[in-house]
């Protein structure tokens, strides 16, 4: 029976091609947007989860307080915490600190003379990380690794860059930091490359006791620059333990932040969540954005839902071309329950086509963007799965209404010639066209107000000159003089380069600094405050020289500069925000005011000389900072090169050349800043564009049913409308006639969006600290592109049935 059912539904497509062709590209089109936005939220949702006991692995965090203000949330915590957790707590089984290799690592195999600093992820790690994480050892002794100091584990990918297809075991890498630090290590293993889908990635592993037994990467409660993981014991749980974590606080660090007003805390984070919900200071890579991940996701459901909205619209309204059909089968015995399954055989052809010719158009898409690789089919028998459950659910959702509308025909009216006249369905199409205009509005303003909040920050004032900087990265290796430390020998040939830039006529100005806007400033001493109280805050700090100022544009509101020897006097100087959350009324109470700040500064009391306008050091996401500068004659960072815009090529040779002589061994490694700068809205530019491309798709879906069903329509109302133009109607009121109900169910979309998306919007931009707010044209353009793309689709077929000759629809009366 079910193979007749089939058979005959197979028939129909192929008879009403028209008919099936709509529904068809609507579904298919729906659900290769569904199944794309899914795999995405799923892949999204699946990071960490590839270890064996994900369910078990937590990351421990931060957070800082003064004078009850939250002031710090770190990703990073105290060597020792993890330790002291082991030893504390029975539940916590182990654990594994992680610290990465500071700024521009650079590598070196030297007998292969191959040296490598791009995209170099270095870690130290603990050898615990391997019983912890499950990490695949290609080659060397899982349960010795990293035990001894001087031992590296490299991925795979790094062990064919430095070795090629030889075997890399036993030979020597060496390390240069840009602190100046300098290691030495023998390869031991080779590990399998991390899954994409990892909220942290390494190249190279060196031992943590490569680091040394000083306090700071071994028992300090003050370095903060560790990643901890614990592995808890089985069904333990882990909100009953981060209780407790405060008691380490108490006993290791109350005596000395309680008097000052400071307080911290230790949570506990699930390794599952860190990358969608994890948005701390010293993240180890970018996350996920969850919130424009459920809006994705909601979009997705959207779009099918629309598509589906679609057929049970367009089949219901054929339902009058069908009920001939349903008539005479009733009258020779065929059961209601054998006609509702011969229209879900129907419904269940055209979804599965559909579900083939998504697939393809994911197939398309993939070879088109090669990057999509990254999350489309990387789980097939997931993805089977849940492909059967759709096509499935869209049979039931999309089928079994018009098959109930269809089957309960009555053939004695339909034989009578009423069944064309039936109203079933009637209201429920027209609610179903109102809700898919509604929501494509709603995706469209979302659309919009994204859009338009990213421009917002792309074009708002940032305190600085971000134009035609040109930021290189700071030297790793630098040959040490006789008699003289690394820092030492480096500080005459920065000084020298810098000399050497200002001579070039294509160079307006030239500065080194610790961090340049874009980055975060991860130097955060945590006590910092008026050297006369006992109240303290955390802010951030970095280092400077006496350029800085002059180079990017930011005005000194009172105060001075730098001296020459600022750093050898304890110089400070602060920015607007800094003065505030120090209690300064007016900027000028600040100047020569003693400030108490562990800068590196002895003893560790500053004078602030200087007071400089605030800038976004970070997109406009975050609110404005405080910051405290140090001057330093040669940070051994970045250097920003303030070009001018004649001859850039050449200038960019001259100074290549100036850099190679200054620093020989390093590459010249550079980028320019607004390019870096702008990159902190990659994330949001991506998913408005994804957003744009969903919403356009929902409108041209829903642009097809309402050409279906103003075909239908136009159909049922054949002879009423040839005998209004024999009566002597006009072709605009035709028009009318036509296109009214449409007006209506247009009116009643705006109703319906407006405030479910200015209530949703508003939501969303909460999130930023500069935003945006809604104004009345984004609510109404995208209304009015709809109102325009569906009064084309539906004025178009109008006008060709109001032109036509009223003979040919009289002609069989």
């Amino acid at each position: 029976m079910l193979k007749i059912y089939f058979k005959i539904a197979y028939r129909l497509v192929v008879k009403h091609p028209s008919f099936s062709l709509i529904n068809t590209l609507g579904l298919s089109v729906g659900l290769a947007a569904f199944i794309f936005i899914f795999q995405y939220v799923t892949y999204q949702h699946s990071f960490d989860t590839f270890h064996t006991n994900a369910d078990r692995i937590y990351r421990v965090w931060c957070d800082r307080y003064a004078q009850g203000e939250l002031q710090y949330q770190s990703a990073t915590t105290y060597p020792i915490v993890g330790e002291t957790m082991k030893n504390t707590f029975p539940e916590v089984v182990d654990f594994a600190r992680l610290y990465r290799a500071r700024n521009n690592p650079i590598v070196t195999y030297e007998a292969g003379n191959k040296t490598f600093n791009e995209d170099q992820q270095v870690y130290f790690a603990d050898p615990s990380l391997f019983q912890i994480f499950s990490i695949n050892i290609l080659e060397g002794d899982k349960e010795t690794a990293l035990l001894q100091p001087n031992e590296i584990f490299i991925s795979k990918q790094a062990a064919q860059k430095y070795f090629g297809s030889g075997s890399p075991l036993g030979k020597e890498l060496k390390l240069n930091d840009s602190s100046g630090n300098f290691y030495v290590g023998t390869v031991k293993g080779v590990f399998e490359n991390l899954p994409t889908n990892s909220h942290i990635h390494f190249d190279i592993l060196f031992s943590k006791s490569s680091l040394g037994n000083h306090p700071d990467f071994t028992t300090s409660w003050e370095n903060y620059a560790f990643y901890t993981y614990v592995l808890l014991a089985e069904n333990y749980d882990a909100i009953a333990l981060e209780k407790k974590l405060k008691q380490l606080i108490d006993k290791n660090l109350g005596e000395i932040i309680y008097p000052m007003g400071v307080d911290e805390n230790l949570y506990l984070q699930p390794i599952a969540d860190i990358h969608l919900y994890a948005d701390l200071s010293n993240e180890a890579s970018l996350g996920g954005n969850p919130q424009f991940i459920q809006i994705l996701l909601l979009t997705g459901i959207f779009v099918l839902l629309i598509a589906w909205m679609n057929y049970i619209n367009l089949s219901t309204a054929k339902a009058t071309t069908r009920s001939t059909e349903v008539g005479i089968k009733k009258v020779v015995g065929a059961s209601k329950k054998s006609l509702v399954w011969q229209f879900l055989a129907e419904a269940f052809i055209l979804n599965l086509i559909s579900i083939i010719i998504s697939l393809l158009v994911i197939q398309l898409i993939s070879i088109i963007f090669p990057s999509t690789h990254t999350f489309l089919y990387y789980n097939f028998l997931e993805i089977v799965f849940w492909l059967s459950c759709l096509t499935i659910l869209g049979t039931l959702l999309s089928g079994f209404y018009p098959a109930m509308v269809l089957a309960s025909f009555k053939p004695v009216s339909i034989l009578r010639g009423k069944g064309s006249k039936t109203g079933k369905g009637k209201v429920l199409r027209k609610a179903l066209v109102s809700l898919q205009l509604a929501i494509s509005i709603v995706m469209l303003i979302a659309t919009f107000v994204v859009f338009y909040q990213v421009h917002f920050m792309k074009k708002q004032p940032l305190g600085f000159n971000l134009k035609q900087k040109l930021i290189i990265k700071p030297p790793s290796i630098i040959e040490t003089e006789e008699g003289k430390n690394r820092y030492d020998t480096y500080i005459p040939k920065a000084i020298s380069f810098k000399n050497l830039l200002k001579e070039l006529t294509g160079v307006t100005n030239i500065t080194e600094s610790g961090q340049v806007p874009g980055n975060e400033i991860t130097w955060t001493p945590g006590y910092i405050g008026l050297a006369a109280t006992d109240e303290h805050t955390t802010q951030n700090c970095t280092a400077i020289d006496r350029n800085f100022w002059d180079t990017y544009g930011i005005d000194l509101i009172t105060g001075r500069n730098f001296s020459e020897q600022g750093f050898r006097n304890g110089e400070v100087i602060i920015n607007e925000a800094s003065a505030k959350v120090l209690g300064f009324t007016k900027p000028e109470d600040a100047i020569g005011v003693k400030i108490y700040a562990p800068l590196d500064i002895q003893p560790n009391v500053g004078t602030i000389v200087g007071v400089v306008s605030n800038y976004h050091q970070e997109s406009l996401q975050k609110a404005l900072e405080p910051i405290v500068f140090v001057h330093r004659v040669a940070t051994w960072e970045m250097f920003t090169v303030q070009l001018n815009s004649q001859n850039m090529d050449h200038t960019l040779d001259q100074i290549r050349t100036i850099w190679e002589q200054a620093f020989p061994g390093n590459s010249f490694d550079f980028f320019f800043l607004d390019d870096f700068y702008n990159r902190q809205y990659q994330q949001e530019q991506f998913y408005s564009q994804l957003l744009l491309a969903f919403s356009l798709l929902s409108v041209l879906i829903a642009c097809l049913g309402l050409i279906g069903m103003i075909t239908y329509t136009i159909l049922l109302k054949n002879k009423e409308i040839g005998i209004r133009k024999v009566l002597g109607a006009s072709v605009s009121s035709i028009l009318v006639l036509l296109s009214k109900e449409y007006i209506q169910m247009m009116s009643i979309a705006f109703l319906i969006a407006i405030p479910i998306a200015n209530y949703f919007m508003m939501e969303w931009l909460q999130q930023f600290a500069y935003h945006i707010e809604i104004e009345w044209w984004l609510f109404i353009f995208p209304a009015l592109v709809i109102a325009l793309v569906v009064g084309s689709a539906i004025s178009g077929q109008s006008i060709k049935a109001a032109l036509k000759n009223p003979v040919d629809s009289l002609r069989s009366e």
